[in-house]
């Protein structure tokens, strides 16, 4: 049944999938087996979500309304969906949250706090806006700690060839 549920997931019909977990789900109640789709489940709403946050960030109204209609016809008015939407939410909040101290630490040259906050977020929120800009933000701070090394490289190459 599981292999089922994979093989719709793949098939981009994320309605078609969440409505065969969930009945999965509902099947298997009572069971000590019921969690394995109930956490497929869980995985396909936060996916679905994003797709729908992800519309609405890119301004682009056919995707969102897509991902919308989906999770719809998915899952309804599912105790999952409901569950895994307020999470999705607080995970938003909190990872901003992060992102505003780790830009803040930036700011003032914290680079390796900066830095320690922007991997927290890439670990414990992978799914967020805040969790795209963090890693954004830790290449910048690669690429400029690499423009550091190769000035100081260039500024000890002059200071030999002073010497000479």
């Amino acid at each position: 049944l599981l292999d089922r549920a994979r093989e719709l997931r793949q098939t981009d019909d994320d309605a078609a999938s969440a409505k065969f977990l969930n009945e999965l789900v509902a099947e298997l109640k009572g069971t000590g087996i019921r969690t394995v789709p109930a956490q497929e489940l869980e995985k396909l709403a936060i996916e679905m979500l994003a797709k729908a946050r992800d519309g609405t960030v890119r301004r682009d109204h056919s995707s969102k309304q897509d991902a919308e209609r989906q999770l719809r016809e998915g899952f309804g008015g599912n105790e999952i969906l409901q569950r895994v939407q307020r999470e999705f939410a607080r995970n938003e909040r909190n990872a901003r949250e992060l992102l505003r101290k780790g830009t803040r630490r930036e700011k003032i040259a914290e680079l390796d706090n900066a830095s320690e906050i922007y991997n927290r977020i890439v670990s414990q929120y992978p799914n967020t806006l805040a969790a795209q800009k963090a890693e954004s933000n830790l290449r910048a701070i690669q690429h400029h700690r690499a423009d550091d090394a190769n000035a100081e490289e260039v500024d000890l190459e002059l200071l030999e060839m002073m010497r000479q």
